[in-house]
């Protein structure tokens, strides 16, 4: 009987404790920096890093996946954007020639190929941007159910 007067409250606090771990308090501000096209994020008055992000959102599977899918598709089209960079300036030897020799098909062909990489990675950024909001307002929102 005693026992059972010791693991009955015990258990209640065990099962009720996720209920009050999160408050309103934990929610998560996103600030743009237009400079720089980036996000920084902001929890309780401190900034918090992407790492730091991640390890907030692993309490809400959906807001984290879609974090990961949001880091990995801003990865691929930096990388893109990075490739495209580096043909065209092979392509142009610093885009010189794209200018003094416009008819060598070489350069041309190289620098069709950097601008279609940069293309390419421009709705892959801006996609990216809204999948780290998105992700964020998934956790705010599950914040906000957990609450009520």
């Amino acid at each position: 009987m005693k026992s059972s007067l010791i693991i009955l409250p015990a258990l209640l606090l065990l099962l009720s404790s996720p209920m009050y771990s999160q408050t309103a308090a934990d929610t998560i501000f996103i600030k743009k920096n237009y400079a720089f096209g980036t996000f920084s994020y902001q929890q309780n008055g401190k900034w918090l890093n992407n790492t730091q992000v991640a390890q907030v959102l692993k309490s809400n599977s959906l807001a984290y996946n879609d974090f990961i899918r949001a880091q990995n598709m801003n990865r691929i089209a930096k990388g893109l954007g990075l490739i495209g960079i580096f043909v065209m300036g092979i392509g142009g030897y610093g885009s010189t020639s794209l200018f003094l020799f416009p008819y060598q098909p070489t350069s041309l062909i190289l620098g069709a190929i950097g601008i279609t990489f940069m293309a390419i990675s421009i709705p892959l950024i801006i996609s990216a941007k809204k999948k780290f909001e998105l992700a964020i307002v998934r956790y705010n929102q599950g914040l906000l159910k957990n609450l009520n």
